[in-house]
């Protein structure tokens, strides 16, 4: 939806349970690249999400899901990727820089 709002229904509880974990799994990984890199220092980054470290570390980093393992990985700075389609095979051999539970 245009409006980022999730959807909720009773029919679509498990679907989204997933979807929800996998978003919550590339949120902690890009918070915790923000941390190494110093990011989260970043006052005027900070200040163009209100305050949310999540929203900034979202905004510029890629992350992309591996077809084999179905895991989350990194897939560089979302300003290197503008415009760019995922990797090829949609990111077959990701696994070993999945991101850990």
């Amino acid at each position: 939806p245009l409006c980022r709002v999730w959807v909720e229904h009773p029919q679509l509880t498990a679907q989204l349970n997933e979807i929800k974990k996998l978003q919550k799994l590339v949120q902690d990984s890009a918070v915790e690249r923000l941390k190494l890199e110093g990011g989260h220092k970043d006052k005027a980054g900070l200040q163009k999400f209100k305050g949310s470290v999540v929203d900034l570390a979202m905004s510029k980093y890629n992350y992309y899901q591996c077809k084999k393992c179905k895991r989350p990985y990194f897939g560089g700075m979302a300003e290197c990727g503008d415009g760019v389609a995922p990797p090829a095979g949609g990111g077959q051999g990701g696994e070993e820089r999945a991101v850990e539970d």
